[in-house]
């Protein structure tokens, strides 16, 4: 492309923000901005063009810099290579003794290969695009406080505090000398840009601090930049409790509201700047996973950008060799063998938990993968000197739990991952090919799943009384992972009772089980008002499933027909018109997930209407009681014509959320 005409690209620009609802001036430039970097292309561009403004005409001659940078690698990089791929027929065997072998293909992922160094061109615009993404960043004293928090609170962030700090510290120390006039943040975009080229080498010898200073100080790139802008959108969508304080605040951005749709199309620019580079490393992976968290809150986990980020995260994942363990301990020392662990697991369980709830097969599987669990170690401890770290690691017991019983985010990611694997195997039954032997592999993964939860340290296994003695945050974590192992057994009574026609007398007692953890969130709001951005997806994943087994369930008891088991009538109806009224409250909370919470809460709403009607209450018939505890068994086959008549309930666990069919074929 020679040229473009600034005015048709402002007029596409304001298409997309009428599309984003963005409607400020401000966002409608990051857009164009957006834009520019998409039109300067995706690859370092040699020819001379000239870029049209509305006020100006620039000459944009394309900037270059020397960087150590191989010309066959820019076209070819495939990354790592695994035991059937092109280079083995000749290299042999790419693991010796635990170590990934050196391969003779240029473009490997291997760092410390050879590389020649030549000249690479920058596109003026890109560098221009890239000034002005700069210009975003708040004050940076401020925005480390914000980031500190979200830290304190945050249970799926695998990037250590330290490098954050390291890499705002960097940031603040040239604020005035390369941020503050546009001229300067050009200079700074393209030093930005020569780093970003470069491979970030690492040996087994190298402490944190050395590992951190490769992307932060004079080494900064754009990975660590768009880093720093998802951990900041990240701050604005978890600390609603003191948004009032933030406007009130003098340091802060004056369009507050906004700033994190800002926050989330820097990081994904940012990440386009990654990709144009060809290569990758752990910070962009850092920065993948920190955007799509950021992606699912501001989004939505039913938009397709997340399941496109997913993807990106995934393909990162693949292309690292982080999946395969001789991979991750390749020329790193201890501590970044553990971080790199942490990521791959925070990956896994965020493929598992999107993919469930999109109903999609997920992208990452066990089946090859070899990635050790991550140690039930403090994020903050791994950044500690060796002796540090060894004298922590020893103090693990066998299985790499801590025996103080204290609650870390590895301590979650631990539990998460366990149980992502069962949900795994839950997903195959679902979304793979048919499966012979249905029920006895069924039965096999619920024991597996039980036998599993129940091989947890007791300290990780969620109970009410938590509450009482550990910080809310980290009980809400508990919590969530007890309703993630709950889900998985719901979701496997159910695929027996649609497929085989079981009874469901086991379903309404987990549903319960289920329903009443997620009230709990509102029994502890006050508590818990810091993490409310987490509310909506824990109400649809686990609460929407739950409600309508129990809602469809006592509409067939009040309706006089035949019930698997009799359920306390007040109670429940209690319980259900509590979760419609947090269905309502979600709907207004203005994040991604609101228009299904609006759709979710007029389905029930429907049933509790009839439920409450007194004109529908007509005598029941009598059922035999049935202790909703009890083993669940297919020594009662249900009637087919109700084992088949749940439309509503494949609906909700299906994730379809056409939410008139639920109820009106009823």
């Amino acid at each position: 492309m020679t040229a473009f005409n600034a005015g048709m690209l402002v007029q596409w620009a304001h298409r997309m923000a009428m599309f984003w609802q963005i409607g400020s001036s401000h966002n409608l430039r990051l857009t164009t901005l957006v834009l520019m970097s998409m039109f300067s292309g995706a690859s370092p561009i040699s020819t001379r063009t000239t870029v049209t403004y509305p006020d100006k005409a620039v000459s944009a001659t394309p900037i270059s810099a020397s960087v150590p940078h191989s010309p066959t690698a820019s076209s070819h990089h495939p990354g790592y290579l695994g035991s059937t791929s092109f280079s083995n027929a000749l290299d042999g065997n790419q693991f010796t003794n635990g170590q990934l072998a050196r391969s003779r293909w240029p473009g490997h992922s291997d760092a410390t290969a050879q590389v020649t160094a030549a000249v690479s061109q920058y596109h003026a615009g890109r560098v221009r695009t890239g000034a002005q993404i700069l210009a975003l960043f708040p004050d940076l004293n401020f925005a480390e406080e914000l980031i500190e928090r979200y830290f304190e609170l945050s249970s799926v962030c695998v990037i250590p505090l330290l490098a954050i700090k390291t890499a705002l510290r960097s940031l603040r120390a040239v604020e005035q000398s390369r941020l503050s006039s546009e001229a300067r943040r050009e200079s700074f975009a393209q030093s930005l840009f020569e780093e970003t080229w470069k491979p970030i080498e690492t040996n087994q010898s190298m402490d944190a601090q050395a590992f951190y200073d490769l992307f932060t100080g004079i080494h900064v790139r754009w990975e660590t930049i768009g880093v720093v802008f998802a951990l900041l959108g990240l701050s604005t969508m978890t600390l609603p409790a003191v948004n009032d304080i933030l406007m009130r605040d003098s340091r802060a951005p004056s369009n507050w509201q906004t700033s994190t749709e800002d926050m989330l199309l820097a990081s994904n620019v940012c990440i386009s700047f990654c990709q144009s580079s060809l290569s990758t490393n752990d910070v962009l992976l850092w920065l993948m996973h920190s955007n799509l968290t950021l992606h699912t809150m501001h989004r939505g986990e039913s938009s397709h950008s997340v399941w496109r980020r997913l993807g990106d995260l995934s393909t990162t994942i693949f292309a690292l060799g982080f999946h395969q363990e001789a991979a991750i301990s390749n020329q790193a020392p201890r501590f970044l063998m553990e971080t790199r662990r942490r990521s791959f697991a925070a990956a896994y369980c965020a493929d598992q938990s999107i993919a469930t709830f999109m109903g999609r097969p997920p992208r990452i599987s066990t089946h090859y993968s070899s990635c050790a669990l991550p140690l039930d170690l403090d994020n903050e401890i791994i950044s500690k000197d060796a002796n540090t770290l060894n004298d922590a690691i020893s103090a693990l017991d066998a299985a790499g739990w801590n025996k103080s019983g204290a609650i870390h985010r590895a301590t979650f990611l631990r539990s998460r991952t366990l149980i992502g694997q069962i949900r795994e195997e839950v997903l195959q039954l679902y979304l793979g090919t048919t499966i012979p032997n249905l029920e006895a592999r069924v039965q096999e993964i619920l024991q597996n799943a039980d036998h599993m939860w129940e091989s947890l340290p007791s300290f990780v296994r969620y109970s009410d009384s938590c509450w009482e003695t550990v910080a809310a945050h980290k009980c809400f974590m508990l919590l969530v992972s007890w309703l993630d192992h709950l889900y998985s057994k719901v979701l496997l009574l159910r695929l027996l009772v649609r497929n085989l026609g079981a009874s469901p007398a086991a379903l309404p007692a987990i549903a319960r089980d289920i329903l009443s953890g997620v009230l709990v969130m509102f029994r502890e709001r006050d508590r818990l008002m810091e993490l409310a951005r987490d509310f909506p997806w824990v109400i649809l994943y686990y609460g929407l499933p739950s409600a309508g087994i129990l809602a469809v369930e006592l509409r067939r008891q009040q309706r006089g027909e035949q019930t698997a088991v009799k359920l306390p009538r007040a109670e429940t109806i209690r319980n259900l018109s509590v979760f419609t009224s947090a269905l309502e409250w979600n709907s207004r909370a203005g994040d991604g997930n609101s228009p299904v919470c609006a759709h979710a809460h007029r389905a029930l709403s429907q049933i509790l209407d009839e439920l409450l009607d007194e004109k529908a209450n007509n005598p029941p018939a009598i059922v035999p009681e049935q202790d909703m505890n009890a083993q669940f068994t297919l020594d009662q086959p249900w009637p087919e014509s109700i084992a088949n008549s749940d439309s509503f309930l494949d609906g909700i666990i299906d994730m379809n959320w056409d939410l008139t069919d639920w109820t009106m074929s009823l």
